[in-house]
Order: structure tokens, then C-alpha cells, then sequence
């Protein structure tokens, strides 16, 4: 995955209307993040983030993060605890595997909009939309 044309080649619209079409189905929150450091250790940095955004905050515990550091070519897909309780760690895995060999195909914004969409399939098993559910989140790509 080149940065450049990761950074420029990502449509945010499309990223965001995918997170915001899962939203609508799961009480879930997920985020995408763009980081330009250069990082070591993409879990960490991840998890970082994670309490940097408040995705620790959430009423249910169910705040997902797809971080990506492109200049460093990793990235990392987390989960707070209550996402941990009810989703198999095998699942995760199986995206990240995924995400990776849609990077390397260069299909950036396809790639991560499947996976956001899966990550979504996931989410209304586990954590249905109910009446008065709240956006706790914003939807928005982040970059930093």
C-alpha cells in the first residue's frame, strides 16, 4: 500500500455512507481513522485513538475503530469489551485478512467499504437498532 495513493485514492463519502448504512441496522458505533505518523505498532496506536476519539464512552461498550496508517502500511480493526464479549475473535481476523489483500490489490475505498459492511452484518446480530438508539459517534472519516 503506497500512502499517497491510499491517502488520495480513499473516497471518505463512500466510507461514510457505509458506516452510516450500518448504523442505521446496529446500536453499534464505527469508526475509520487515517493516521499520517509513522507508527511501530498499529494495535497500539489503535487503542490510542480509540480512547482519544471517546469510543471508550459508549453506553453499550460497542464502539469498533478501523485504524490505518498508511506511510506505515498497517492497520488495525478493534473492538471495545463489549463487542470482545459476544463476537468471535476468528471473525476479526478474517477481515483483517480481507482488508489486506484488497490493499495490496490497490482497491482502497472497495476494500474497506466491504469490510465496514461485514463489520456491520456482525454488529445488528449482536447489537439490533432499538427505538431511541442515539448516533453517539460521529460518522466521519478521521484523519490525522
Amino acid at each position: 500500500m503506497k500512502s499517497r495513493d491510499f491517502i488520495t485514492k480513499l473516497e471518505d463519502s463512500a466510507v461514510l455512507e457505509a458506516i452510516s448504512d450500518i448504523e442505521s441496522r446496529t446500536s453499534a458505533e464505527v469508526r475509520v481513522m487515517i493516521s499520517s505518523r509513522k507508527i511501530d505498532d498499529a494495535l497500539r496506536s489503535a487503542w490510542q485513538a480509540f480512547a482519544r476519539l471517546g469510543m471508550d464512552q459508549t453506553a453499550a461498550k460497542n464502539g469498533v475503530l478501523i485504524f490505518i496508517a498508511p506511510e506505515a502500511q498497517k492497520f488495525a480493526i478493534i473492538g471495545d469489551e463489549g463487542i470482545h464479549q459476544r463476537c468471535d475473535p476468528g471473525h476479526w481476523e478474517m477481515l483483517a485478512t480481507e482488508m489486506t489483500a484488497g490493499f495490496k490489490s490497490q482497491n482502497f475505498t472497495a476494500a474497506l467499504v466491504q469490510v465496514i459492511q461485514k463489520i456491520g452484518h456482525t454488529l445488528a446480530i449482536h447489537f439490533p437498532r432499538n427505538q431511541g438508539d442515539l448516533n453517539e459517534l460521529s460518522d466521519k472519516v478521521v484523519r490525522e
